[in-house]
């Protein structure tokens, strides 16, 4: 610019001057633009250098906290697994092998709902439909979800009862569940138990009937073999389903049977209980336990039924007439030695000795009862 001034003011007559003085300044101008825009290039290069770098050190950052991350979920004593959205069971640790005997790889691709143990009763189905509402419910809420189930076990035909907590990961991409599944620690005070009594009011949620057959039979181990705690354990979660279905709900049996073979069992039992004239009906269960014997008496507030047209059924006839109605009371009927309903049959009181009563047996003995 101070250069271009000279040259107006006439202090530069020589043309050919003139010339070679503006090629320099040009000339100088570009080395000055180049020396610029190498000294841009040479900053944005160091730049680029420590942006590699950082990269480089994220990248081992996270394939560190992948390794630390996989070394956590494979030697975790809790019983780790992820699944997709519509239950398949993507990876499992090889703590599912110490609760229920089976190889991580063996269950990759399962159902998550072929682990819960179905017994032989029509009920049982009632079991995968809360796990299923649970999994539905974290997909819809995006909140973590809680629940016990009975797992079944790969050598043993008896189910073992495990807590689940279920979580939502959101990848980006895609989602998936991570589960984590323990085994319910004991009560430390059951050994100490002499006797107890509780009574429950109950409303007409399904689950209920899992969760206090549940409660009502953890310290019955104290005093019997884990096959008649199961076998308690199942007649009683029997019977409150049919006090809320068939007695609050009023759902027939055929009703019932109708909505399971159209997968819509939840929906009706849901808009029952919407239903504020069903809804005010409640479920009571007392209980009561000592080292002698087990009591229940289980009421409902509905119309009741014929309990006798069902007690005198065969169970062998109604295996060979592939009935499903009544099994529940059936089966409890030769678990307990006292099932007895008011006249009503909408109460029922249900007796087990654990020790048999002298009047029922007289055993042999060296003292002079």
């Amino acid at each position: 610019m101070i250069l271009f001034l000279f040259l107006e003011s006439g202090w530069f007559k020589n043309f050919s001057l003139r010339f070679w003085v503006i090629e320099i300044s040009s000339l100088f101008h570009v080395v000055l633009m180049g020396l610029g825009l190498a000294d841009r290039v040479k900053i944005l290069s160091r730049t680029l250098t420590v942006k590699v770098r950082e990269l480089r050190f994220a990248k081992r950052v996270a394939e560190r906290s992948e390794k630390r991350f996989k070394n956590l979920f494979e030697e975790s004593e809790e019983f780790l697994f992820t699944m997709d959205t519509n239950g398949k069971i993507r990876n499992a640790n090889k703590a599912i092998g110490r609760l229920l005997g089976f190889d991580p790889e063996e269950v990759i691709g399962w159902d998550f709902l072929d682990l819960i143990f179905v017994s032989g009763v029509k009920n049982a189905s009632y079991a995968k439909i809360l796990v299923r509402d649970k999994i539905e419910e974290l997909l819809t809420t995006g909140k973590s979800s809680e629940f016990t189930a009975e797992f079944r076990q790969k050598f043993v035909l008896e189910p073992r009862q495990i807590r689940v907590r279920l979580q939502l990961l959101d990848l980006g991409s895609e989602k998936c569940i991570l589960g984590k599944a323990y085994e319910l620690n004991e009560d430390v005070f059951a050994r100490f138990i002499v006797s107890e009594s509780m009574h429950f009011t109950l409303n007409n949620y399904l689950r209920n009937a899992d969760l206090l057959s549940r409660f009502l039979t953890v310290n019955l181990a104290r005093f019997v073999g884990t096959e008649v705690v199961i076998a308690i354990r199942t007649c009683i979660r029997e019977i409150i389903i049919n006090s809320i279905e068939h007695g609050n709900l009023a759902i027939s049996f055929d009703e019932k049977t109708e909505a399971l073979d159209e997968g819509r069992y939840l929906e009706l039992i849901q808009g029952r209980q919407k239903e504020p004239f069903y809804n005010r009906r409640t479920v009571k269960v007392s209980y009561s336990l000592n080292a002698r014997r087990i009591g229940f008496l289980i009421g409902d507030e509905g119309e009741g039924f014929d309990y006798k047209k069902i007690l005198n059924l065969d169970i062998e006839k109604l295996n060979e007439t592939s009935l499903t109605h009544g099994r529940g009371i059936l089966m409890t009927r030769s678990v307990f030695d006292i099932v007895r309903f008011n006249e009503k049959g909408n109460r029922v009181l249900l007796i087990k000795y654990l020790k048999k009563p002298l009047r029922y047996k007289r055993e042999k003995t060296s003292f002079n009862v």
